[in-house]
């Protein structure tokens, strides 16, 4: 396994870190089922929505890039993030509970 030197970090809503701890801990009480698969799915694609629009637009508004440059790089970034999102959305739906408990101590362990 690989060992990470070097952090990157996103900040998040309060919302979004509310919903991602008690998600959490609802799926470590209960792993199996369809339920704790789409709460889990529906964690991560908020994650992946948030970080994109943290990396690719807020970043580009602190940089002061102009209103159009940062439109054309939504309309790129909307497919991109959509499809990304079916693809977890369809991995996670796959997991095994062991894989589905270590999905989320992942993700525990990086939001603080």
């Amino acid at each position: 396994m690989t060992v990470f030197k070097y952090q990157a970090s996103f900040p998040i809503s309060s919302s979004l870190h509310k919903k991602t701890k008690s998600s959490v801990k609802l799926i470590k009480e209960n792993p199996e089922g369809d339920k704790s698969r789409n709460m889990l799915a529906d964690v991560v694609n908020s994650l992946i929505s948030e970080s994109l629009d943290y990396y690719f637009l807020y970043s580009l508004k602190v940089i002061g890039l102009n209103m159009l440059v940062r439109k054309a790089i939504t309309v790129v970034v909307s497919p991109f993030k959509t499809a990304v999102q079916a693809t977890a959305k369809q991995i996670i739906k796959k997991m095994d509970d062991k894989q589905l408990i270590a999905t989320v101590n992942f993700i525990d362990g990086f939001i603080s």
